[in-house]
């Protein structure tokens, strides 16, 4: 092989490897974040059940119930934003590896 091959090897490996670790850490910070969704879920399951089941009164626990879907909603919209930031990371990172590591 003559150097000028060599270098160009060298090269397309290192850009693949760049493009893979860019897609890789997409993947971690995906399934981070989904771990904290799961946490944040059983917080507030946990804090609706303690609410509820200290309730004095049916408007008490009602209340409690109405707070309960106010945060659940808070939290789907976040999660939902935060998953379309995720993938388009993934999916620009997956573009890269498929065009051989060209960028726009």
């Amino acid at each position: 092989m003559t150097p000028d091959i060599t270098q160009i090897g060298k090269q397309n490996f290192d850009t693949f490897a760049a493009i893979q670790k860019q897609a890789l850490d997409a993947l971690a910070k995906a399934n981070q974040e989904w771990i904290d969704c799961a946490k944040q879920e059983a917080k507030l399951t946990s804090t609706l059940t303690q609410k509820v089941t200290t309730a004095n009164s049916i408007p008490e626990a009602t209340a409690a119930c109405q707070e309960w879907v106010s945060q659940q909603i808070e939290l789907i919209s976040s999660q939902a934003k935060k998953a379309f930031d995720e993938s388009q990371s993934f999916t620009k990172a997956y573009a890269q590896i498929v065009t051989g590591g060209k960028r726009d």
